[in-house]
């Protein structure tokens, strides 16, 4: 549990980001800025480089707008019922050119100052722990994996930018977040060795699940097994390989909705998934540029791990690192 403190000191640095940009009237490009400029019923697009970074295998635009009018009348409603923390913008008409509409009127609600500095806080704060243990556990399954891990490498070269003066390698942000192999390796990480094992969830009306002949009741509290549902051989062929492959090409098409579930599914599924995935994709390919990961004695694959508040740690995470020639 994270101390007040660390919060109260977020929101000091946040906050007056979020008034400079208001009053300005300059955008900035980042997540910040989205939610700034956020309606509560803009339209939700699904880009080409969206497509590639689709994690979720029931995610359409389909299902992202029906998710995304539930959320709505959730959050007017809770509005309606407390009260605005700050007060809503006007309603303003916009063009809608792209698809031949005069225009269209939006939602009377923006996102609130209070919701856009909570969920920026909120971004930061998951991203850490579990987006470590993302990382933990790739370097692990890449140590044990010398194959996958050198056509990572050649891939990962393939798109690096090196600059002689610094020494250093670069990444252009889309050729990096749409690199298919390296998303593939990532994939199956959050799959084979899932940081977040399990979440709960509280009904929020009575339901029937035929499929299952379960009863649940307005209040109950439900215990999803993340790591269950993705290591069930009935979805997933050999599921204690360590297999790439998964994600690739034709494949990742054959995955069955809802079976592939590391950041959940539905309205409620990680906010930070998208910024966790580049932090951790980004990482990768600058220490694989430099060094190679092999096992250390006392180690296996798969590896025993412990679970701690619903998060699963490597009971011994360690490799050996070596420097690059």
């Amino acid at each position: 549990v994270l101390p007040l403190s660390y919060f109260t000191d977020l929101d000091n640095r946040i906050r007056p980001i979020v008034h400079r940009r208001i009053k300005s009237g300059k955008k900035g490009d980042d997540y910040l800025q989205i939610l700034v400029d956020a309606r509560l019923d803009d339209e939700i697009e699904l880009n080409e480089l969206d497509e590639k970074e689709n994690h979720h295998a029931a995610l359409t635009k389909t299902s992202l707008k029906i998710d995304q009018d539930k959320m709505i009348k959730d959050i007017e409603s809770s509005r309606s019922t407390r009260g605005n923390l700050d007060s809503p913008s006007p309603s303003k008409p916009y063009d809608d050119d792209d698809h031949g509409a005069k225009s269209k009127q939006v939602s009377n609600f923006k996102l609130t100052e209070h919701e856009v500095i909570s969920s920026a806080i909120f971004l930061l704060s998951v991203g850490v722990e579990t987006t470590a243990t993302l990382l933990t556990n790739c370097t692990y399954a890449l140590a044990f994996h010398p194959d996958i891990q050198h056509r990572l490498y050649e891939v990962i070269k393939s798109i690096a930018e090196f600059n002689s003066e610094t020494g250093e390698y670069s990444f252009d942000y889309d050729k990096l977040t749409s690199c298919e192999y390296l998303d593939a390796v990532v994939s199956e990480t959050l799959r084979n060795l899932a940081p977040v094992i399990l979440a709960d969830r509280v009904v929020s009306r009575d339901c029937y699940l035929e499929a299952c002949n379960v009863q649940l009741r307005k209040g109950d509290e439900l215990h999803l097994s993340y790591y269950s549902i993705m290591n069930n051989p009935e979805y997933w062929p050999d599921p204690l390989k360590f297999d790439p492959e998964r994600f690739m090409g034709d494949n990742k098409k054959k995955i069955v909705p809802g079976s592939y579930c590391p950041f959940g599914l539905g309205p409620r599924h990680c906010l930070g998934m998208r910024f966790s995935l580049t932090e951790a994709k980004l990482a990768v390919a600058k220490v694989l540029m430099r060094f190679k990961f092999t096992p250390v004695p006392g180690t296996s694959f798969p590896p025993e791990c412990g679970r701690i508040h619903g998060l699963s740690n490597l009971k011994i995470p360690q490799v050996e690192i070596v420097a690059r020639a």
